[in-house]
């Protein structure tokens, strides 16, 4: 029992030591796919939500509704939010909005479910709401395969993800 105990700390030792600067921390993210807030082509919720989605994870603010929340006020918002993006499922791009009280560097990455980045968008943004819209393909500008994909962002020291649902062909769900 005493080497199983050593063995582990000495475990969380090594891991304490490891740098992956300039990475999104993948450990907070690692709960696995478990479904999309649904939504239409004006960002209205239209079907389940998944509430583990299109929220901020870490940091001061933890905004835990999906939604529009801050994000329709026209003045500068008082604190970080995220709205679901839309439409979801898609063929092809999303949009999704965040509020920030402050100037912002982001960094979003859409992955699949070995965490393998497809794309990689990075740039700033000022204070206010930003509407992000992005297309889902691959590096080579390729569309995606049918699938639900994670798309993970960081904005300063917030950061969290939600989880889209590529449908080349898509069907009416509801």
């Amino acid at each position: 029992m005493r080497i199983v105990l050593a063995s582990v700390a000495l475990f969380i030792l090594f891991l304490s030591g490891c740098s992956n600067e300039g990475q999104i921390d993948l450990t907070i993210y690692n709960k696995g796919f478990q479904g999309i807030t649904y939504t239409d082509a004006e960002g209205n919720i239209i079907g389940p939500v998944d509430y583990d989605d299109w929220r901020l994870g870490y940091g001061k603010y933890i905004v835990e509704s999906p939604g529009k929340g801050a994000l329709a006020a026209k003045i500068l918002p008082e604190h970080f939010d995220v709205a679901a993006a839309y439409p979801n499922p898609t063929s092809s791009t999303i949009t999704f909005s965040v509020a920030a009280p402050i100037y912002i560097e982001y960094r979003i990455q859409i992955v699949n479910d070995d965490y393998y980045i497809f794309k990689e968008y990075t740039g700033v943004s000022e204070a206010g709401v930003t509407e992000y819209v992005i297309e889902l393909r691959d590096k080579n500008d390729d569309p995606l395969p049918d699938g639900i994909y994670r798309v993970l962002y960081q904005f300063n020291e917030f950061g969290g993800y939600g989880d889209v649902w590529v449908m080349n062909n898509p069907v009416d769900i509801f």
